[in-house]
């Protein structure tokens, strides 16, 4: 009995052990056999990757690390289900928190290929358990014949990607995705780049294809260039493998197609049926032949696609539909939705420069438009209704100028034909072009406030992401942009500054006119905002604040006044500070000395939900670890660690704060 107790104790304390994460720390010129414990010891990344298992963390030093030729840098085929790789590490950081990106290539993680893939993520036959992470890296100059991803090939995989920069990837022969290819498991792209990669198949950048559920949001795809579907990003999926996608907050910007037929220059998307949130398509190409068609979007066959809060703009089709392109062939329906967009500045050479509905004999295409302005286009709506293609239009500003393949809308419900009065709008004789601004202005009054408020239900913001939708509280606007009202007072200067790790906010105004306060409010990603500091308005020409306690990181900071009858308008320029390492007095603890067994903090400002903290003593170890829960009152954390001066670090998300305190 004794023996059987022992072994349990022991195979309960193994597990225990594996639990644990380990930490290996990775450098150019590190060694094999290094333990990997610290910088000073670091390994090769190729051990590393080797010794880590499920749960793991791999800390990359900045530099170059390079393929051997012809095979990837990177090859995780069939294991390291869970292993997590963090670049951007000058190499004295001791924690993922402080780390700081650079923002050249000599001041990056930078993965290059040799001959090969940079990077290889394959499963079994079944996806990893648990996704392999990669955050922080330069991912490029990666090659690959008829198998797709460049830099990057995610197969019956499980990828979670995030602050990555794909550049110059390609895939030669028939290849499809010449940055990434995903196919057969989840991923999710958070904040990454694709600059400048190549396809010899379709997604000149990105490939999201059957049965790989993907989410992917803040990201830029730019000056791709495909033969086939899609130059920026191309979705496919079979009816025997469904694909949830969802694409929010991107830009797609400067990509082509060079597929002489049904091409889609910025994004493809062919039987899927992908959730477009708050996306931007600008000076994207269907480029060649004659029926080069879809300069920023493509929707093909059996797509049931939704684009909300998108603009789509300075877009070209060397044949037609340069804004969109609806395409579905025989026996299929091609029903995308659009709602709150704007799509303008766009330019086809033959038929529908804003949009093209069309289709097989047989087939189905009709697109639901809502709360939407198409205008400044070459051509409005074009349908070939010979072959069953038409729009549903309603609440919609669509340019009716009774030229040639133009569809008349004005007089649908709630549809009109007037010009919105963009604050600047190129002419799509320019088109590709990535300028002009969409928004609206108080000129604007054949738009603001004309929309259907139950279409855009769920979705409080607009484009921007900080604009609230139904502004007035009345009815929502047409068109990607919400009109905010004008503030009660000239702003004429507002600026942001680090002074010793404080942010310092000035601003100049002029005649106030009913303003009863101004509230400094500040974002760490430009889209959550918080309030962090309040002045009372008293007839100054200028006024001034400090945030005492920025985040590690970029900070965004914006200018909200508030009027005596509680109406608030937000001044349009949006400040950023960028703190790269954090004042010890980031978080107010009182009593400080803390007598007794509990320490209080204040955290005025902070975002609320769950907090990590660890209580390090002066000799760097950690005393006391935990969570706790910050909701709209002061945190309390019980200790009984020994007399002594101590630091506290408090982790939520990337942020971390920390204040010093000494317990009697």
């Amino acid at each position: 009995m004794k023996k059987y107790y022992f072994t349990l104790l022991l195979c309960l304390a193994i597990s225990m052990l594996k639990a644990q994460t380990t930490i290996y720390f990775v450098t150019t010129d590190g060694v094999a056999g290094n333990s990997g414990a610290d910088w000073d010891n670091a390994k090769t990344l190729a051990a590393a990757i080797s010794a880590a298992t499920d749960g793991d963390m791999i800390f990359v030093k900045k530099g170059t690390y390079t393929a051997a030729s012809g095979l990837p840098l990177i090859d995780l085929t069939g294991t390291k289900s869970g292993v997590k790789l963090y670049g951007g590490f000058a190499g004295t950081e001791t924690s993922l928190g402080d780390r700081v990106f650079g923002t050249t290539a000599a001041d990056s993680t930078n993965f290059v290929g040799n001959g090969s893939r940079v990077i290889a993520n394959a499963g079994t036959v079944t996806p990893f358990t648990k996704p392999i992470t990669y955050d922080g890296f330069t991912i490029k100059d990666g090659s690959v014949d008829a198998s797709g991803g460049g830099g990057m090939n995610n197969f019956n995989a499980n990828a979670i990607v995030t602050n990555c920069i794909f550049k110059g990837n390609k895939t030669t022969t028939s290849g499809n995705g010449g940055a990434l290819y995903s196919a057969g498991g989840p991923i999710t792209i958070t904040n990454c780049m694709f600059y400048g990669n190549t396809s010899a198949g379709s997604g000149g950048a990105v490939i999201i294809s059957s049965a790989s559920n993907a989410d992917i949001t803040s990201c830029t795809f730019d000056s791709n260039t495909a033969p086939g579907y899609g130059g920026g990003l191309y979705t496919y999926m079979d009816v025997a493998n469904p694909t949830t996608i969802t694409i929010t907050n991107c830009t797609f910007i400067r990509n082509k197609s060079t597929r002489a037929t049904y091409s889609g220059g910025g994004l493809t998307n062919e039987n899927t049926n992908p959730i477009v949130t708050n996306c931007t398509f600008r000076g994207n190409e269907a480029s060649v032949g004659s029926g080069a068609s879809g300069g920023g979007v493509l929707n093909l066959n059996t797509t049931t696609a939704k684009f909300i809060n998108c603009l789509f703009s300075g877009n070209k089709g060397a044949n037609a539909g340069g804004g969109v392109y609806n395409f579905s062939a025989a026996g299929k329906t091609c029903t995308p939705a659009f709602i709150n967009c704007t799509i303008a500045g766009n330019n086809a050479a033959s038929i529908g420069g804003a949009m093209c509905n069309t289709g097989a004999a047989g087939s189905g295409t009709n697109p639901v438009i809502i709360n939407c302005i198409i205008y400044g286009n070459n051509h409005g709506i074009w349908n070939n209704a010979t072959n069953g293609a038409t729009a549903t239009v309603t609440y919609s500003d669509v340019q009716y100028a009774g030229v040639a393949n133009e569809t008349n809308y004005s007089s649908g419900t709630g549809n009109i034909n007037a010009d919105p009065m963009f604050s600047n709008s190129p002419a799509f004789v320019g088109a590709p072009f990535t300028t002009g601004d969409y928004t609206l202005g108080s000129n604007s009054g054949s738009v603001i406030d004309k929309g259907l408020n139950s279409a855009i239900s769920g979705y409080d913001f607009d484009i921007t992401g900080i604009n609230p939708r139904i502004y007035n509280g009345v009815r929502v606007d047409m068109g990607a942009y919400e009109y905010q009202s004008v503030l009660p007072v000239t702003v004429s200067a507002f600026t942001a500054s680090l002074v010793n790790n404080r942010t310092q906010l000035k601003w100049s105004v002029g005649t106030e006119n009913n303003v009863k306060r101004y509230e400094i409010e500040r974002s760490q990603n430009g889209i959550d905002f918080v309030n962090v500091a309040t002045v009372s308005a008293n007839g100054s020409a200028s006024y001034n604040t400090t945030d005492a306690s920025p985040q590690l990181g970029v900070n965004y900071y914006r200018l909200v006044t508030v009027d005596n009858d509680g109406t608030t308008a937000r001044y349009k320029d949006i400040q950023t500070v960028k703190v790269t390492s954090l004042a010890i007095e980031s978080i107010l603890i009182y009593p400080n000395p803390v007598k007794g067994n509990v320490i209080n903090m204040a955290l005025n400002g902070y975002t609320t939900g769950n907090y990590s903290y660890k209580l390090v003593n002066e000799a760097g170890a950690t005393v006391q670890q935990g969570s706790v829960n910050y909701g709209s009152s002061n945190v309390s954390i019980a200790t009984t660690a020994p007399a002594g001066v101590y630091v506290l670090y408090l982790s939520h998300g990337n942020s971390v704060v920390k204040a010093k305190l000494v317990k009697l």
